[in-house]
């Protein structure tokens, strides 16, 4: 089974939670039809008249196993990242600020418990879908209109702009003390 999670370059921290939702409702349905009476006694008869297929059949029912265990257990973990990246998706970057360190906190201890979330390429995919979330708040937060339009204000723009630096200064800064705090 791919792990196609780490697609979207724009893609947030919800976005990794709503795919692994899928991802175990999908698997989860699949193994059940696995042990459904019928395809077991098929399963048996295959077993019985020593057919070549039963390998092939088991090995994809493991993996099919082994992927819904492992859906399960990073929902369960992303889960608790989603409170505070939906407040994330409300918040301005000034307000973003503050949650930082509630937010690394979290991925520190899913970095920490996780049993399938604690190897780099996921907690680096993670982390660049947090960076994607913060970017498109700041994004949305600077007003184009005191930028591109005559009458716009543009005091306004350049100071969102100031505070949406601040934001991405103080997450580099948190990120930092989190690694350093991991190492």
């Amino acid at each position: 089974l791919q792990d196609n999670s780490q697609d979207a370059e724009t893609a947030g921290p919800l976005d990794e939670i709503n795919f692994w939702s899928e991802r175990t409702v999908d698997l989860s349905g699949i193994r059940e039809q696995l042990h459904d009476r019928t395809v077991l006694r098929i399963a048996e008869l295959l077993k019985h008249v020593k057919s070549t297929y039963l390998k092939s059949f088991e090995d994809l029912s493991a993996t099919i196993h082994e992927g819904s265990n492992e859906a399960e257990d990073n929902l369960k973990f992303l889960n608790c990242l989603r409170p505070v990246c939906e407040e994330i998706e409300k918040s301005s970057p000034p307000e973003v600020v503050a949650l930082l360190p509630k937010l690394l906190k979290v991925i520190r201890m899913i970095w920490n418990v996780s049993g399938h979330y604690n190897r780099q390429e996921r907690l680096t995919g993670l982390l660049r879908k947090v960076s994607n979330q913060i970017m498109a708040r700041c994004c949305d937060y600077i007003p184009l209109s005191g930028v591109f339009d005559q009458d716009g204000d543009v005091q306004t723009s350049i100071d969102r702009l100031r505070e949406c630096i601040a934001c991405g200064e103080a997450w580099r800064v948190e990120y930092e003390k989190t690694k350093a705090a991991i190492s």
